[in-house]
């Protein structure tokens, strides 16, 4: 998997777009101004479209997290989804019910044994409620794949233990304003400044879930 691929598992398309700025501002595509203004300084040198995206935008001086937004609005997430690393849309909508429907069915199943349900009945039906919350869980995603695998090695992963090697994979990980074990944020690394720092969201690790559930939710 690619720091982007690694960036929508974990961010989705807003982690993506950090993870192309980084990657230009490495390869000195990029340049700050005094007061946290980018820009391209040049107008090739892009190797994946959200990099394309970025110096497109960036012809035009603005801030650190205008840029990213703007990049972030034109990443697709549909070719993850070719790609195996995410579920389509469907398979979540038509699994998710069943996911909340075997949970629910759980504590009915506990409520109305407290309530004088036939103790032969408990197991057999509880058990066929955890399993059915259980397997819709699996396959409802997001994740596929290799994506379910990296994510749940990052899970059993703190990430002050990653090697700094690679600060563009890094962002991926956490994001440019995440703080490194130096209490450096990651962004400050590649040569970003403190004021353009300022305008992005706190690195955060959190589940993927949140993001790919605003996606789903959104209105083609």
């Amino acid at each position: 998997m690619t720091p982007e691929d690694e960036a929508m598992v974990i961010g989705g398309p807003r982690r993506v777009a950090e993870v192309a700025v980084a990657a230009l501002v490495q390869a000195g595509a990029l340049e700050f101004d005094d007061y946290g203004g980018v820009r391209a300084a040049r107008t090739g040198g892009a190797t994946t479209r959200a990099q394309q995206h970025v110096l497109a935008l960036a012809r035009r001086p603005g801030p650190l997290g205008a840029l990213v937004d703007a990049t972030a609005a034109h990443v697709r997430v549909e070719p993850y989804i070719e790609r195996g690393l995410l579920v389509t849309p469907r398979r979540w909508r038509v699994l998710t019910p069943v996911f909340w429907l075997g949970n629910a069915g759980a504590v009915g199943v506990l409520v109305a044994t407290a309530l004088g349900l036939p103790s032969p009945l408990v197991l057999p039906l509880l058990l066929t409620s955890l399993a059915a919350a259980a397997i819709a869980a699996y396959l409802r995603g997001p994740l596929a794949g290799e994506a379910r695998a990296f994510h749940s090695a990052l899970r059993r992963t703190p990430l002050a233990s990653l090697p700094p090697l690679n600060q563009v994979a890094r962002v991926g990980l956490a994001g440019g304003a995440a703080v490194t074990p130096g209490r450096r944020a990651v962004g400050e690394l590649l040569g970003v400044p403190g004021p353009a720092l300022a305008s992005l969201a706190p690195g955060d690790r959190g589940r993927v879930g949140g993001w790919w559930k605003s996606w789903v939710s959104t209105p083609v």
